[in-house]
C-alpha cells in the first residue's frame, strides 16, 4: 500500500475494514496465534498515511472478510475515536476497542466454549492487546 509491502496479512480477501465517517482503512499485520505478533494498521485515505500500533496477543484482524453468520469482523460503532469492532469465529465472540488519538489498541473482550464438561463461557479481556483470564 502507497509503497510500504506488508506481511502476513491477517483475513481474508478484502483484508481490510473502513471505519465510518473517519477516511481510515484498518487492517492487522501477524501471524494469528504467533504470542504477540499482532499490528494494527490504520491508513489514512485522505492524506495516504499509515500509523501503526502494536495489539500483541489479541485475534484482531483473524476474520476480516469473512461474511457468514457464524464468521465475521466489521466495525459495529465508532464513538468519537473510538471504533468497535465486533467478530465471530464458529462459537466464538469478540469485541475490540480502538483508540484513534493514541492510536493505540485499548481492549478486546472475547467469549469462548469451554473445551470441557460443563462447558461453561469463559470470558477473556485483552487490555491493552495482553492477555488476562477471567471467568
Amino acid at each position: 500500500m502507497w509503497g510500504r509491502d506488508f506481511k502476513d496479512v491477517r483475513g481474508l480477501d478484502p483484508c481490510y475494514l473502513s471505519v465510518t465517517n473517519k477516511h481510515l482503512v484498518l487492517f492487522v499485520t501477524g501471524k494469528d496465534y504467533d504470542g504477540g505478533q499482532a499490528i494494527v494498521h490504520l491508513a489514512d485515505v485522505s492524506n495516504r498515511t499509515i500509523r501503526d500500533f502494536p495489539a500483541y496477543d489479541s485475534h484482531i484482524g483473524s476474520n476480516i472478510g469473512a461474511t457468514k453468520t457464524n464468521r465475521y469482523e466489521r466495525v459495529a460503532s465508532v464513538d468519537g475515536d473510538k471504533p468497535t469492532i465486533e467478530a465471530a469465529f464458529l462459537e466464538r465472540r469478540y469485541k475490540y476497542v480502538i483508540d484513534l488519538a493514541g492510536p493505540q489498541f485499548e481492549r478486546e473482550e472475547a467469549d469462548f466454549e469451554g473445551a470441557f464438561p460443563p462447558h461453561n463461557i469463559e470470558h477473556h479481556v485483552y487490555e491493552g492487546g495482553r492477555i488476562s483470564v477471567s471467568r
